[in-house]
């Protein structure tokens, strides 16, 4: 703290820095890098002001990651950045009654501190034109370590803050979507393609900020997914101005961003996130990981790209049968007391039911295998080419660049097939979709058992009774093919 305090150009600060050194070195450098951890966080307590917001929160880390950067300097080689950067998260990580702004601020010191950890590569201290090859495999392989701590402290600490929040959010949009008079709860809501693996597709930018876009824009800065200068990195830490240190986080974004198994199965298996949310992580990851970027995909199995579709499934929750059932008890209704159906059907088995799946999401997951193929050929692309028959599809669509299905290479007899098996499978859907989202059907009327009083000496010729019997049967028709028309046109639009 008082190092902080004092300029480092005079004697008493270097002095004070030579004391530090001589007893950081003769610690292991675990207990080394933890010590320095601990001090640094009780340093944040100190200089960041309590209830200040905005820029001014942003300056305060500034100026605590530049003290900290003169002590690392000092310490020289004997400074281990990815113990000290593990030390911090491990330290920060379990707050159960973290605050929206209490997860910005650790966000942000873990971010600042995981940059140091290019301070362990001599080539890159030295301003070598090339990195030492060794030096960048080792770095490579200690970041992806380092990246899976800060992806564990996002889905139990971070998103745990906006999980509530985007919940809310998602569903407002999808309030529309809902099928309220259908036998389900709710529906699969509103159809949300927009995908990180899209090239046209915008990221948020500042004057667009929602829980949601702030998750995606902090994570992508403590993953070293967004490059500086972005929107990304302007909402997380401001205007950055510090040249050095810029090009040591677009170091960590171009060498610090592979992927593998571990890395993805953090967000699988997160209750913290939405399948909306959880799904746009992966593609954000897996997109770093594009051709003209050195980032790659290390380790992956097919069995975690299956995995992945379980996020898209929708699993339909039926409503009360109690609380729905309108069905009349009553041998005989009057015109005004015209009920409906209920909205359960009797003989609706939900487990009888084959897997279903949003589809929107579905096509989502199944670009990001599509693209993890193409990726990792031999570990994912083999697998899946002999495991999911769309994905084989998908593969000769992009490698033939003839994007029509049934595939080009499809003969007659094949196509034909495939044609059949995809006319079975709609039907099948429209079924599925007609159980469990139409809207009851207006419940026929009951024949009343009083009979119509007739006058006494008037008879009804056999003409007046044809021409009776003609209307009735005219207006039947007519009430049957409006319902049948309002049936198409909502099976259609669901």
């Amino acid at each position: 703290y008082l190092i902080s305090q004092e300029d480092s150009s005079n004697e008493s600060a270097k002095d004070k820095l030579h004391v530090l050194k001589a007893v950081y070195v003769t610690l292991d450098r675990k207990d080394a890098a933890a010590t320095l951890a601990s001090s640094v966080i009780a340093l944040e307590s100190e200089v960041i002001e309590v209830g200040s917001k905005g820029d001014a929160v942003m300056l305060q880390y500034k100026d605590l990651h530049a003290h900290v950067c003169k002590v690392v300097e000092n310490l020289g080689k004997s400074f281990d950045g990815f113990h000290f950067a593990a030390s911090i998260i491990e330290a920060k990580m379990g707050c159960t009654t973290l605050k929206l702004s209490d997860a910005l601020n650790s966000s942000r010191l873990i971010f600042l501190c995981a940059t140091l950890v290019t301070r362990d590569i001599s080539s890159l201290q030295h301003h070598d034109e090339e990195v030492n090859a060794k030096e960048l495999s080792q770095y490579r392989l200690k970041m992806l370590k380092l990246r899976k701590s800060i992806m564990q402290w996002c889905m139990k600490d971070l998103c745990s803050v906006y999980h509530a929040k985007i919940i809310q959010e998602e569903e407002r949009k999808c309030a529309d979507a809902q099928f309220e008079r259908g036998a389900v709860v709710s529906g699969p809501g509103v159809a949300n393609y927009s995908s990180a693996l899209d090239a046209n597709s915008h990221r948020n930018t500042s004057d667009q900020r929602s829980p949601f876009n702030d998750l995606m824009s902090t994570v992508r800065c403590l993953l070293f997914i967004s490059h500086p200068p972005s929107s990304d990195m302007e909402f997380f830490l401001g205007k950055y101005s510090d040249g050095d240190h810029c090009n040591r986080v677009e170091f960590c974004c171009n060498y610090g961003a592979d992927i593998d198994d571990e890395l993805i199965q953090l967000v699988l298996t997160s209750d913290s996130v939405t399948p909306i949310t959880a799904i746009s992580l992966i593609e954000n990851l897996v997109e770093r990981c594009n051709v003209s970027s050195p980032a790659k995909v290390v380790d992956f199995s097919s069995s975690t790209v299956m995995n992945m579709y379980k996020l898209a499934e929708y699993i339909p929750v039926l409503r009360n049968k109690e609380g729905i059932d309108n069905e009349s008890t009553d041998e005989c209704t009057s015109d005004e007391d015209v009920g409906y159906e209920s909205q359960t059907p009797r003989n609706l088995d939900v487990s009888s039911l084959p897997r279903l799946a949003v589809t929107s999401l579905w096509w989502r997951v199944s670009c990001i295998a599509l693209a993890l193929c193409g990726l990792s050929p031999k570990d994912v692309g083999a697998e899946l080419w002999n495991q999911h028959p769309t994905l084989r599809a998908l593969i000769r669509m992009t490698t033939s660049q003839k994007y029509r299905f049934p595939t080009a290479d499809c003969d007659e007899a094949e196509r034909d097939k495939v044609k059949q098996v995809e006319a079975r499978t709609r039907e099948t859907e429209a079924n599925i979709v007609e159980k469990l989202f139409m809207p009851p059907k207006p419940r026929k009327m009951k024949q009343s058992k009083t009979k119509s009083p007739m006058r006494t000496g008037i008879r009804v010729s056999a003409r007046q009774r044809e021409r009776q019997e003609r209307f009735r049967r005219i207006e039947e028709e007519r009430n049957a093919a409006a319902l049948h028309a309002e049936q198409l046109k909502l099976r259609k639009v669901l």
